[in-house]
């Protein structure tokens, strides 16, 4: 306990910081706190571990926030127009003005022609088409088109939505829009992928003929798509159940706690076969009902499109049932923690 605390400090202490540090002085110090940490001994030797985990986590965070700024587009190249190579990574988000979605970089480069190494990673880029209908986009298609870029940037209002933050948190090098749609070109058609699922998932709601609020909540449910909810949002907010129709750790565990009774139910049917197979129905009693939670926790995390908060609470349940396969008691406050 002692050390999860001191690792979730030093890692989230970071976000607060003005300035990262360099490397290398991470390093230097990292190296230094290592050596006291294995040479520490009697009362101080507890004591000096915490620190050595605060000091991991510290290392670990700088170590993914230099990665994150070091993929980002530089100062200088800010509102230029690129030839960008990449897949669409995203469900699209699409009304009568616009298309936005994701898009994960393979090559850029300069349209000016100019050689110079734009290490950018992932895109959320608007195509515009004001006049008749948008291309067809799919999830997973291989695309080369023409973007002008900007840095990831927002509004500072006091007690406002931080957008360049929320622009960081999910990994996007830069925004930008379609410059010239006539020029841009599908290089491959999308092959099956989880986003791909989605959107047909996505597509076969709206075309159930449900209303429109049961199809925004049934897609927001199932794919984790708030796009239709959005309109809806304000009624819902004054509702006070805002938070049943967004994804999170409770929805994870409701689904991981669905997995644990169908497995149990399975091991319990596979007693009946003890006489005949002991060794097989002993392995299937004791992993099958958290294996399967895990499994189902797992499935509906990849469909909610893998969020965030579907990551942390999947990784506590795993933790939970990892923890009851090896007999090993768990706190009810370390799982909150976790």
């Amino acid at each position: 306990m002692r050390y999860l605390i001191a690792l979730s400090i030093g890692i989230f202490n970071v976000a607060w910081w003005p300035q990262l540090p360099d490397v290398g002085i991470m390093i230097v110090t990292g190296s230094a706190l290592v050596l006291v940490g294995l040479r520490s001994t009697g009362t101080t030797r507890k004591s000096a571990h915490t620190l050595l985990v605060f000091v991991i986590g510290v290392c670990w965070a700088v170590q993914v926030a230099n990665r994150q700024l070091d993929m980002q587009l530089p100062s200088h190249l800010d509102k230029q127009d690129f030839i960008v190579t990449g897949t669409i990574a995203s469900l699209i988000n699409s009304d009568e003005r616009r298309s936005r979605f994701s898009f994960d970089v393979d090559s850029t480069r300069l349209l000016s022609g100019v050689t110079e190494n734009v290490p950018l990673r992932s895109l959320l880029l608007s195509w515009y088409h004001f006049q008749g209908a948008g291309p067809s986009l799919v999830p997973g298609e291989r695309w080369q088109v023409v973007v002008r870029l900007r840095r990831p940037r927002g509004m500072q209002n006091p007690g406002g939505f931080d957008y360049q933050s929320w622009l960081q948190q999910q990994g996007y090098s830069a925004t930008g829009y379609v410059r010239e749609p006539d020029s841009a070109k599908l290089l491959q058609e999308s092959k099956s992928s989880v986003n791909q699922y989605r959107s047909r998932i996505v597509t076969a709601i709206n075309s159930s003929g449900l209303s429109p609020i049961g199809s925004a909540v049934v897609i927001a449910l199932s794919v984790g798509d708030k796009q239709q909810i959005s309109a809806y949002w304000d009624d819902l907010t004054r509702l006070g159940i805002v938070h049943l129709l967004v994804i999170s750790g409770l929805h994870i565990g409701l689904v991981g706690a669905i997995g644990f009774i169908i497995g149990s139910t399975l091991s319990r049917i596979a007693l009946l076969f003890h006489r005949q197979l002991p060794s097989l129905v002993s392995g299937i009693g004791r992993f099958s009902g958290p294996l399967m939670a895990v499994l189902l926790a797992s499935a509906y995390s990849l469909l909610a499109g893998f969020s965030l908060p579907t990551q942390r609470a999947l990784i506590g349940l795993t933790v939970v049932m990892a923890s009851k396969l090896i007999f090993y008691g768990v706190a009810p406050l370390t799982c909150m923690l976790w």
